[in-house]
């Protein structure tokens, strides 16, 4: 498998290997190049046919699909799956592009793993969608994924989707956010991605955004470079969003962005052990209503402040800040407004 090389974590250099890609395929399986599907991957020709016919065989056959190096443009219509498939390549040199939005779809789908290729936008449009889970999709496994020059977002679940595991995948260089769930969405683990270069095309950007949804895990990622040019009207910029969500998030590695975790509104909402540092803003950013969050143990270095509370419509509420550590914050280490019933003690500010 190859290494890539990203900038030091920690300031230590660092070699990341997003997945352990096969080297060959094994088991039962159709390959999107083999006769009689027999797509190019050139990049130019238009694969899309073929790999679509590769995937009614091999569903229809119960074997998986295969996807040898090379890049199949689906040109501009969305490569449309169907429930109990399970997909991969080689690794980034397996790669799916297209200018459609979504790249990929799906709707009221279930049990659909896709690992180990690349999905690669034109990054034209604003709204483009890498891979898009929509309706009431179920047992969905992203796994090795790298996406990346995708307009918008790279994976975007709606509706009543549930049951999703994103692990060990790579998004980079997408327009506002690495991954949003929406309002109905569920059960959703992120783990082990590494997410960078979010620049606020339309929105605030985030690396990975719970947007209204429901049992949220997001433990031991990588996310830096989540910024804005118009901090004026974009400043909710932050690593991490629970927006109305529930869930939790630790063990994750946030830096050189503006912000680390945002609550608006979330609620019931715990993060511990994560490490922000070098963030120009904030390391949490608690406002809009959020309640009953658990902020603790977690390390904060380098930033203007290490807890911040904001109000659009109502000040947090039942909010614990215990056990952190915060250095080198330059106005406050909490600043807290109005929020009311906030717990403040064992914290450690330097």
């Amino acid at each position: 498998m190859s290494l890539t090389y990203f900038p030091p974590l920690s300031g230590v250099g660092m070699y990341h290997c997003p997945f352990a890609a096969m080297a060959s395929p094994v088991g039962n399986y159709l390959s999107v190049k083999d006769a009689p599907y027999s797509a190019v991957g050139d990049g130019e020709a238009n694969d899309r046919p073929a790999v679509l016919a590769c995937i009614t065989a091999a569903v229809a056959a119960g074997k998986d699909v295969y996807l040898p190096a090379g890049t199949y443009s689906m040109k501009n219509t969305s490569l449309v799956l169907p429930s109990s498939l399970t997909m991969y390549g080689v690794g980034a040199t397996s790669i799916i592009t297209g200018t459609a939005s979504p790249i990929i779809t799906f709707t009221s789908k279930t049990g659909i793993t896709l690992r180990d290729f690349a999905v690669k936008g034109d990054y034209t449009s604003t709204n483009q969608q890498g891979i898009t889970a929509q309706g009431t999709s179920t047992s969905l496994v992203f796994h090795g994924l790298t996406i990346y020059d995708v307009g918008y977002v790279g994976i975007y679940s709606t509706s009543t989707s549930s049951g999703i595991e994103v692990v060990d995948c790579l998004i980079y260089h997408c327009g506002d956010f690495g991954m949003q769930f929406k309002t109905g969405a569920s059960n959703i683990t992120v783990h082990g991605c590494t997410l960078h270069d979010f620049p606020s095309r339309q929105y605030p950007a985030h690396g990975i955004y719970f947007q209204g949804s429901t049992g949220c895990v997001a433990y031991s990622n990588v996310i830096y470079n989540v910024t804005t040019d118009d901090f004026a009207t974009k400043n909710e910029v932050s690593g991490i969003k629970f927006s109305s969500a529930t869930g939790s998030a630790y063990s994750n590695e946030i830096y050189d962005s503006i912000g680390g975790i945002s609550i608006p509104g979330g609620h019931d909402v715990e993060c511990y052990t994560n490490d922000i540092h070098d963030t120009t803003e904030r390391g949490f950013y608690i406002l809009s209503g959020a309640y009953a969050c658990n902020l603790h143990n977690n390390t904060i270095d380098s930033t203007k402040y290490g807890f911040l509370f904001g109000d659009y419509t109502a000040w947090p509420n039942n909010v614990q800040i215990t056990s952190n550590t915060a250095t080198n914050c330059s106005v406050a280490y909490v600043s807290q407004g109005s929020a009311v019933n906030v717990t403040i003690t064992g914290n450690s500010w330097q």
